[in-house]
Protein backbone atom coordinates (compact mmCIF):
# COMPACT_ATOMS: atom_id res chain seq x y z
CA UNK A 1 0.00 0.00 0.00
CA UNK A 2 1.23 3.51 -1.23
CA UNK A 3 1.79 5.81 1.90
CA UNK A 4 1.07 9.23 1.87
CA UNK A 5 3.33 12.36 2.75
CA UNK A 6 3.21 15.52 4.05
CA UNK A 7 5.46 18.57 3.15
CA UNK A 8 3.71 21.30 5.28
CA UNK A 9 3.68 18.97 8.56
CA UNK A 10 7.91 18.50 7.63
CA UNK A 11 8.14 21.83 6.94
CA UNK A 12 5.83 23.19 10.09
CA UNK A 13 8.27 21.09 12.10
CA UNK A 14 11.30 22.53 11.02
CA UNK A 15 9.92 26.00 11.70
CA UNK A 16 9.20 25.18 15.15
CA UNK A 17 12.59 23.55 16.00
CA UNK A 18 14.50 27.03 14.21
CA UNK A 19 12.23 29.62 16.49
CA UNK A 20 12.61 27.28 19.91
CA UNK A 21 16.28 27.29 18.95
CA UNK A 22 16.50 30.72 18.42
CA UNK A 23 14.24 31.81 21.63
CA UNK A 24 16.68 29.62 23.57
CA UNK A 25 19.92 31.01 22.21
CA UNK A 26 18.95 34.89 22.77
CA UNK A 27 17.17 33.41 26.20
CA UNK A 28 20.76 32.61 27.32
CA UNK A 29 22.16 35.85 25.62
CA UNK A 30 19.94 37.96 27.89
CA UNK A 31 20.30 35.86 31.02
CA UNK A 32 24.28 36.05 30.77
CA UNK A 33 23.55 39.70 30.37
CA UNK A 34 21.70 40.69 33.16
CA UNK A 35 22.03 37.41 36.32
CA UNK A 36 25.36 38.60 37.08
CA UNK A 37 24.06 42.68 37.36
CA UNK A 38 20.68 41.34 39.13
CA UNK A 39 22.59 38.89 41.44
CA UNK A 40 24.88 41.37 42.61
CA UNK A 41 21.81 44.67 42.75
CA UNK A 42 20.12 42.18 45.14
CA UNK A 43 22.75 40.75 47.45
CA UNK A 44 23.39 44.89 47.83
CA UNK A 45 20.09 45.23 49.10
CA UNK A 46 19.87 42.44 50.93
CA UNK A 47 22.75 44.26 52.79
CA UNK A 48 22.00 47.53 53.38
CA UNK A 49 18.53 46.33 54.98
CA UNK A 50 20.86 44.65 57.33
CA UNK A 51 22.85 47.99 57.87
CA UNK A 52 19.76 49.77 57.81
CA UNK A 53 18.29 47.33 60.46
CA UNK A 54 21.31 47.91 63.04
CA UNK A 55 20.91 51.73 62.65
CA UNK A 56 17.24 51.35 63.37
CA UNK A 57 18.19 49.11 66.96
CA UNK A 58 21.04 51.20 67.68
CA UNK A 59 18.83 54.26 67.59
CA UNK A 60 16.56 52.45 69.36
CA UNK A 61 18.84 51.14 72.13
CA UNK A 62 20.19 55.02 72.17
CA UNK A 63 17.17 56.37 73.07
CA UNK A 64 16.02 53.86 76.08
CA UNK A 65 19.60 54.30 77.36
CA UNK A 66 19.19 57.77 77.15
CA UNK A 67 15.12 57.32 79.15
CA UNK A 68 16.72 55.49 81.50
CA UNK A 69 20.11 57.78 82.08
CA UNK A 70 18.91 60.86 80.91
CA UNK A 71 20.61 63.43 84.06
CA UNK A 72 23.83 61.47 82.79
CA UNK A 73 24.62 63.11 79.17
CA UNK A 74 24.49 66.75 78.70
CA UNK A 75 21.96 68.11 76.14
CA UNK A 76 24.91 69.03 73.50
CA UNK A 77 25.82 65.24 73.36
CA UNK A 78 22.66 63.94 72.94
CA UNK A 79 22.22 66.72 70.20
CA UNK A 80 25.39 65.18 68.13
CA UNK A 81 24.06 61.42 68.76
CA UNK A 82 20.73 61.66 67.42
CA UNK A 83 22.21 64.44 64.55
CA UNK A 84 24.11 61.80 63.31
CA UNK A 85 22.05 58.85 63.97
CA UNK A 86 19.38 60.85 61.99
CA UNK A 87 21.94 61.47 59.36
CA UNK A 88 22.71 57.83 59.33
CA UNK A 89 19.26 56.56 59.00
CA UNK A 90 18.29 59.80 56.29
CA UNK A 91 21.39 58.17 54.18
CA UNK A 92 20.71 54.56 54.45
CA UNK A 93 17.20 55.27 52.73
CA UNK A 94 18.74 57.28 50.02
CA UNK A 95 20.97 54.61 49.22
CA UNK A 96 18.73 52.23 49.33
CA UNK A 97 15.59 54.12 47.61
CA UNK A 98 18.52 54.62 44.97
CA UNK A 99 19.20 51.07 44.73
CA UNK A 100 15.46 50.20 43.95
CA UNK A 101 15.45 52.17 41.31
CA UNK A 102 18.20 51.18 39.91
CA UNK A 103 16.72 47.27 40.21
CA UNK A 104 13.50 47.96 38.61
CA UNK A 105 15.28 49.70 35.63
CA UNK A 106 17.29 46.76 35.22
CA UNK A 107 14.10 44.57 35.46
CA UNK A 108 12.60 46.37 32.93
CA UNK A 109 15.21 46.86 30.81
CA UNK A 110 15.61 43.05 30.64
CA UNK A 111 11.91 42.80 30.24
CA UNK A 112 11.78 44.55 27.16
CA UNK A 113 14.07 42.64 25.72
CA UNK A 114 12.32 39.53 26.81
CA UNK A 115 9.29 40.67 24.29
CA UNK A 116 11.23 40.91 21.59
CA UNK A 117 12.95 37.01 21.92
CA UNK A 118 9.37 35.90 23.34
CA UNK A 119 8.17 36.61 20.16
CA UNK A 120 10.40 33.39 18.92
CA UNK A 121 8.93 31.03 21.44
CA UNK A 122 5.45 32.52 20.35
CA UNK A 123 6.29 31.43 16.51
CA UNK A 124 7.29 28.24 17.94
CA UNK A 125 4.22 27.54 19.56
CA UNK A 126 2.32 28.23 16.58
CA UNK A 127 4.22 26.20 13.85
CA UNK A 128 3.79 23.41 16.71
CA UNK A 129 0.15 24.09 16.65
CA UNK A 130 -0.02 23.79 12.90
CA UNK A 131 2.36 20.83 13.26
CA UNK A 132 -0.32 19.08 15.40
CA UNK A 133 -3.05 19.66 13.12
CA UNK A 134 -0.88 18.46 10.03
CA UNK A 135 -0.07 15.26 12.39
CA UNK A 136 -3.98 13.66 12.29
CA UNK A 137 -3.87 14.45 8.56
CA UNK A 138 -1.05 12.92 7.37
CA UNK A 139 -2.55 9.83 9.54
CA UNK A 140 -5.92 9.59 8.40
CA UNK A 141 -4.42 9.94 4.86
CA UNK A 142 -1.95 6.52 5.11
CA UNK A 143 -4.64 4.80 7.25
CA UNK A 144 -7.16 5.20 4.40
CA UNK A 145 -4.81 5.61 1.49
CA UNK A 146 -7.35 3.39 -0.06
CA UNK A 147 -10.05 4.01 0.25
CA UNK A 148 -9.77 7.86 0.34
CA UNK A 149 -8.11 8.11 -3.09
CA UNK A 150 -11.27 5.62 -4.48
CA UNK A 151 -13.71 8.42 -2.85
CA UNK A 152 -11.40 10.80 -4.93
CA UNK A 153 -12.45 9.27 -8.15
CA UNK A 154 -16.17 8.25 -7.19
CA UNK A 155 -17.35 11.39 -5.45
CA UNK A 156 -17.95 15.14 -6.44
CA UNK A 157 -15.47 17.82 -4.90
CA UNK A 158 -18.32 18.83 -2.36
CA UNK A 159 -19.17 15.14 -1.53
CA UNK A 160 -15.74 14.02 -1.27
CA UNK A 161 -14.87 16.92 0.84
CA UNK A 162 -17.84 16.30 3.27
CA UNK A 163 -16.28 12.57 3.38
CA UNK A 164 -12.93 13.69 4.27
CA UNK A 165 -14.35 15.84 6.97
CA UNK A 166 -15.83 12.72 9.20
CA UNK A 167 -12.74 10.68 7.93
CA UNK A 168 -10.88 12.70 9.82
CA UNK A 169 -12.98 13.37 12.34
CA UNK A 170 -12.98 9.68 12.90
CA UNK A 171 -9.55 9.72 13.24
CA UNK A 172 -8.42 12.30 15.04
CA UNK A 173 -10.42 11.27 18.02
CA UNK A 174 -9.42 7.67 17.78
CA UNK A 175 -5.69 9.26 18.08
CA UNK A 176 -6.91 11.29 20.99
CA UNK A 177 -8.62 8.53 22.42
CA UNK A 178 -5.48 6.23 22.03
CA UNK A 179 -3.23 9.10 23.61
CA UNK A 180 -5.33 9.22 26.49
CA UNK A 181 -6.47 12.60 28.73
CA UNK A 182 -5.51 16.15 27.72
CA UNK A 183 -3.47 16.10 25.25
CA UNK A 184 -0.88 19.17 23.95
CA UNK A 185 0.24 19.82 20.76
CA UNK A 186 3.82 18.43 21.90
CA UNK A 187 2.31 14.94 22.92
CA UNK A 188 0.43 14.88 19.16
CA UNK A 189 4.24 15.35 17.89
CA UNK A 190 5.38 13.16 20.12
CA UNK A 191 2.89 10.51 18.94
CA UNK A 192 4.02 11.13 15.58
CA UNK A 193 7.47 10.61 15.88
CA UNK A 194 6.70 6.93 17.98
CA UNK A 195 4.22 6.60 15.47
CA UNK A 196 6.19 7.33 12.29
CA UNK A 197 9.07 4.64 13.64
CA UNK A 198 6.10 2.19 13.88
CA UNK A 199 5.14 2.74 10.67
CA UNK A 200 8.93 2.23 8.62
CA UNK A 201 9.65 -0.88 11.35
CA UNK A 202 12.03 1.17 12.69
CA UNK A 203 10.85 1.24 16.03
CA UNK A 204 13.10 0.88 18.80
CA UNK A 205 10.86 1.33 21.88
CA UNK A 206 7.47 -0.28 22.58
CA UNK A 207 5.01 1.89 20.62
CA UNK A 208 2.29 0.41 23.38
CA UNK A 209 4.48 0.85 26.38
CA UNK A 210 4.58 4.73 25.54
CA UNK A 211 0.61 5.02 25.22
CA UNK A 212 0.62 2.71 28.53
CA UNK A 213 3.21 5.52 29.73
CA UNK A 214 1.09 8.56 28.87
CA UNK A 215 -2.16 6.92 30.20
CA UNK A 216 -0.69 6.31 33.83
CA UNK A 217 1.09 9.74 34.06
CA UNK A 218 -2.36 11.36 33.47
CA UNK A 219 -4.66 8.87 36.10
CA UNK A 220 -2.11 9.64 38.55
Amino acid sequence: MKKASNEKLLDYIYKKEKAYEKYSNELNELNYEYTPIMTKLHKKKSNLFYVLGLTVFAILFITIFVILYDRRFPESFLYIVYSIAALTLGYMVYIIIKLLKEITLNNNERETKYKIISKHLDEGNKYLALASKEVFKLICDNNNYDVIIKKQQELSTVEFARFYEGLLSHETEKILNEIGGKVTDEQILTYYYSWGKKTTLEEKEDYQSFLEGRRKRHLG
